[in-house]
């Protein structure tokens, strides 16, 4: 962590699902038609938080808290939602994540995107 990644095409990140890029540590979404990319880290102990799409939310398999598409806090023992990276698209539309400037994820009671779980949990 610590630079700019180049990561995929801006035309390839949707609103209806999370696409995950390894280089960045990253989760790329688009919101309100903005781009948003959401560290992999749960902020309680760290683990790796997967995407379900069955329920179309973030799911921690370590202690099970669980995050809104934005990745806001629903519900479990993480303190706050997911932490985020700076987004910005180059001229060619590729998706640039700068994993040097994190924003802290929202506290709980903060969840601005109106999605219910649209399925199942996967864990």
């Amino acid at each position: 962590l610590g630079g700019v990644v180049k990561t995929i095409a801006e035309e390839d990140v949707f609103t209806s699902t999370a696409v995950y890029v390894r280089t960045a540590q990253t989760y790329l979404t688009r919101i309100d038609d903005e781009v948003v990319a959401i560290w992999q880290k749960c902020p309680h102990l760290g683990c790796r938080v997967s995407w379900c799409e069955n329920s179309g939310q973030f799911e921690c398999a370590c202690h099970g808290s669980y995050f809104n598409r934005a990745g806001e806090y629903r519900s479990g023992p993480a303190p706050r939602g997911m932490d985020r990276f700076a987004v910005t698209v180059n001229e060619q539309g590729i998706v640039a994540v700068d994993t040097g400037v994190v924003t802290r994820g929202a506290p709980p009671g903060t969840e601005t995107l109106d999605e219910p779980p649209r399925g199942e949990r996967c864990i």
